[in-house]
Order: structure tokens, then C-alpha cells, then sequence
């Protein structure tokens, strides 16, 4: 699948705010990918680490990096437009002592149910930022975003650890994640995509690295279950496990049933759990959602058929929905447009939609930075060198904005490239290759059907990164052997 979504990047003249085409970025990706394989010969043994608690360790260094996360994001922090300022302005609002209802909060998370949850932990972010007394108790949303995607990588490099002892693999995880993750802009942006990244990592750590049912299946029904009331798209390491698991574990129910067990009660325990959460935050934030407002899932299924929008958001359908008041004439009638819309394309016109969907959702390394909406809405006077050379880097203005765009996109092209070369080796780690794969080809189907935004990729840009590793280190080890064999004789 990879491969096919590779192929159509390198022939596509697509580009956003960059000047270079894909296949021109391919010649820099052949070259760094020869870079490595020479790299690989000189770190392929391992090498004994040079700390003595090397867990200790490696949490030490991402919680340094979890600080400079944060300067950084308090030297240059903007409030972007779109669901994030209106989640904003009715916090800020909750906290001077306005109700939901007088904000219009009640019927927006009506009919956004799944931003309750992360609104309500920025509401508690805000509240305790207020009683440390910031300037603006808002702006711990901000630290908040950083400590995820930190935990993140952590986690992610957690998983690394796990899957090789190779150095080259190890430091080529921690260089790719700290400059493409860790420090990418969208940090900067508290939503749901930082925000689940924590559970979706979390989700697939538990799936990759804990072999004891005890831990591994509570782990990661709590990372899905709860994760999904955030972004839906964090249940995907549960479904994946699933999969992988229940035909086994049914075929050998009678060794299997206490794991089954565990299995079972963690979901329960924790759908209820998510539930509850909801109810929680119903009850604290004083308002009950109306189910009447709530958009049926066939909404954003009529979105990512919406040939104008290359199957992304659409202010017309959005509006659509909100004009009809009852949830079942809704749905119905978002049927019809949908078959509407169907019927109306060809066969032809269909493949084409859904090519230029892929592309619009594969093809910027930089997950749409900048394209969001009102992007930029309120920019805070920051005066220090480090803002001077943000704003010249990540806004569409910046002196240096295109060859962000085109390094993000070297990048991202080179992970991808990593996935397309999970042939070299298919038959080591295989369990840990199907899961990833699983996940990620889930993803990929998820935003086809329904609607598409390269930015829900970022939560899971870790999984991309590590299932891409799995292809260079099956490379790297091809290299190594065909290179002991030809080694002369001593």
C-alpha cells in the first residue's frame, strides 16, 4: 500500500509553498539514504552504552527536551483561529465567571462532542494556570501540548529500544523525532492532534513492548478508550491488537481464557471509564449535551466526498448539518447528499477525487502548517532573538518559509522511503511490522472515506517514523550480511 502511495508522490507535481517537485527531494533522499547504508556498517555491533542507567538516562534527556520545548514555546507562542480560539475564548470566559450557555458553549460541544474531553482538561490546565497566577492561565494549554508530544517520543523511544540494539537505528530515531517531532510548530497549537498523540503512543507501547496481559491489555484499552473520546483515530492500536490477537486467542480459548478475561474486563472497565469522563465534565462544566445537535458520522463522510473541498472541510456542509434540528432527519438527509454526490461522479471521476485526496492528504511534510483556517489570529509582541528567527522559519511570510516546507518534506519523503523498504526483511519482528502497518493503513482508509486533513497524521507521525526504522534496519542488516560474505579471508 505504501509503496503505491510512494509512487503516486514521486509522479505528482503538487507542491505547497515549496519550489522543488517531490521526485527533485527524492534525489537528496537517494543520497542520504546511501549516507546511512555506509553509516550502518561503522555502528552495525553494538556498542556498550555509556550510562549506567541508561532508562534513567534517556528519561533525563527528554524531560531536558520537554523544557526546551516549552522556552521555546513561550518565546514565540501565537493563538491560532479555527476550533482552537473558540475553545480558548470560551475557557477564558469560563473563568470570568461567564456560564457554557452564555458563551454558546452547550450547543458547540453538542455538536462537537469529541472536543468535550480535551476542553475540559484545557478548562483544568486554564483553571490551575490561574491559580499559579500567570499572566494569561490559558497559555499552560501550551506546556500542556509539549508535555505530550515529549512523552510521545519517549514512549516511541521506548519502542526503539525494544525492536533493535542497532545504534544507527537508535540515533536515527532520536534525531528524526527530536527535529521533525519534538520541535516541529505544531507544538505550538494545544488541540486534539498534541493532545492524542500521547494516548495513540501510549496505545501502541503497550501493543509493541509489554508482553504480561496483566499490564499490556489495561495499558492499552486505557490509551484507546479514553484516548478516543479525544480523537477517534486513538482506538486504531486496540483495533490492530485485536486483530492480530482474537484469532489465536479463540482458536486456544482454554489456554487463552484468563488473557481473554483481562482482555474483556480492561475494555469494559474502561469504555466505562471514558463515559464517565464525559459525565464528569458535563457535570463540572454545568450543561448537558443536547443529542439532537450531535453530527452523525455519515457528516464527515459527506465532507470527504465533497469534490470542491479534495474531500477536506467544507463551510457549506457544516452549515448543512447545523440547519437541519433533529438528528434523525439529519442523518437521513446527509445520506442523500451523500448518494447524490456518488451518483453524480463517474468511475473516473471517483478515482480521480479520491487520487487527489490521497495526495491532499500525503503529500506535505509539514501536516498543513499554516493552511488551517484563520491561522495566525492573534500574535503577541515577543521581543527576543529566538521569536526573530521562528517567525522568519514557520510564518508564510518568513524569509525561510519555503525551505522549511522543503525540509519537512525531505523528511517525511525519507520516512515514507523507509516503509516502502519493509521488504528487505520480512520475517523478523513481523508481529511488530503487522501492528504498526495495521494502524497506519487503518489511518490512511479512516481519512478517505471520511474527511480528510493532513494533519491528522501527526498524532500518529511516531508510528510512521518507527515502522519506517523497521525498513532500514531490514536494509541494514541485508547490507551487513552480503558484506561479511564478501570480506576477504584474513
Amino acid at each position: 500500500m505504501f509503496f503505491a502511495v510512494f509512487s503516486i508522490l514521486l509522479m505528482t507535481d503538487d507542491r505547497v509553498h515549496r519550489r522543488a517537485a517531490n521526485w527533485q527531494l527524492f534525489l537528496i533522499n537517494l543520497l542520504i539514504l546511501a549516507v546511512l547504508c555506509a553509516g550502518s556498517l561503522m555502528t552495525w555491533r553494538r556498542r556498550k552504552t555509556p550510562w549506567k542507567h541508561p532508562a534513567a538516562a534517556l528519561l533525563g534527556i527528554y524531560l531536558l527536551l520537554f523544557v526546551l520545548q516549552c522556552i521555546l514555546v513561550h518565546s514565540t507562542y501565537f493563538y491560532t483561529g479555527w476550533d482552537v480560539d473558540l475553545m480558548k475564548w470560551r475557557i477564558e470566559g469560563l473563568l470570568d465567571g461567564y456560564s457554557l450557555q452564555e458563551l454558546g458553549g452547550d450547543s458547540y460541544l453538542s455538536i462537537h462532542s469529541n472536543n468535550l474531553l480535551i476542553f475540559y482538561v484545557q478548562y483544568l490546565a486554564a483553571r490551575t494556570g490561574k491559580l499559579l497566577s500567570l499572566a494569561v492561565p490559558y497559555n499552560l494549554c501550551f506546556y500542556v501540548s509539549c508535555f505530550c508530544v515529549a512523552a510521545s517520543c519517549y514512549f516511541g523511544s521506548l519502542m526503539v529500544r525494544k525492536m533493535t540494539q542497532n545504534g544507527m537505528i537508535r540515533c536515527m530515531y532520536g534525531l528524526t523525532s527530536t527535529v521533525f517531532i519534538l520541535f516541529c510548530p505544531w507544538i505550538g497549537i494545544p488541540y486534539s492532534d498534541t493532545y492524542g498523540m500521547l494516548f495513540a503512543t501510549l496505545g501502541l507501547w503497550a501493543a509493541y513492548c509489554l508482553e504480561k496481559p496483566a499490564f499490556k491489555w489495561p495499558a492499552l484499552a486505557f490509551a484507546a478508550l479514553l484516548g478516543y473520546q479525544m480523537k477517534p483515530t486513538c482506538i486504531f492500536p486496540l483495533f490492530a491488537a485485536l486483530i492480530l490477537y482474537l484469532p489465536e486467542g479463540i482458536m486456544e480459548f482454554r489456554k487463552r481464557k484468563r488473557e481473554l478475561g483481562i482482555l474483556l474486563l480492561s475494555c469494559l472497565v474502561f469504555f466505562g471509564a471514558g463515559q464517565g469522563a464525559l459525565l464528569l465534565a458535563q457535570h463540572q462544566l454545568a450543561f448537558r449535551m443536547d443529542a439532537e445537535q450531535r453530527f452523525p458520522p455519515n457528516h464527515f463522510m459527506m465532507m470527504g466526498l465533497n469534490t470542491a473541498t479534495k474531500g477536506g472541510f467544507s463551510p457549506e456542509d457544516h452549515e448543512f448539518s447545523v440547519s437541519i434540528p433533529d438528528y434523525e432527519e439529519r442523518e437521513r438527509q446527509i445520506w442523500e447528499v451523500i448518494g447524490e454526490r456518488w451518483n453524480q461522479m463517474t468511475a473516473a471521476q471517483r478515482g480521480e477525487h479520491y487520487l487527489v485526496k490521497l495526495i491532499y492528504i500525503m503529500n506535505n511534510g509539514t501536516f498543513s502548517w499554516g493552511d488551517e483556517g484563520i491561522f495566525f489570529d492573534t500574535v503577541p509582541e515577543h521581543d527576543n532573538p529566538l521569536n526573530d528567527i521562528y517567525s522568519e522559519i514557520f510564518y508564510p511570510e518568513g524569509k525561510y518559509f519555503a525551505l522549511y516546507c522543503e525540509f519537512a518534506q525531505v523528511i517525511w519523503m525519507q520516512i515514507l522511503l523507509g516503509i516502502v523498504l519493509l521488504f528487505f526483511d520480512l520475517r523478523r519482528e513481523t508481529y511488530r511490522k503487522a501492528l504498526l502497518m495495521i494502524v497506519l493503513c487503518g489511518l490512511l482508509a479512516f481519512l478517505m472515506l471520511f474527511e480528510a486533513r493532513a494533519r491528522y497524521l501527526i498524532l500518529y507521525s511516531p508510528a510512521f517514523l518507527i515502522l519506517s526504522l523497521h525498513g532500514y534496519e531490514g536494509l541494514f542488516s541485508r547490507i551487513y550480511e552480503k558484506v561479511k560474505k564478501i570480506k576477504p579471508a584474513q
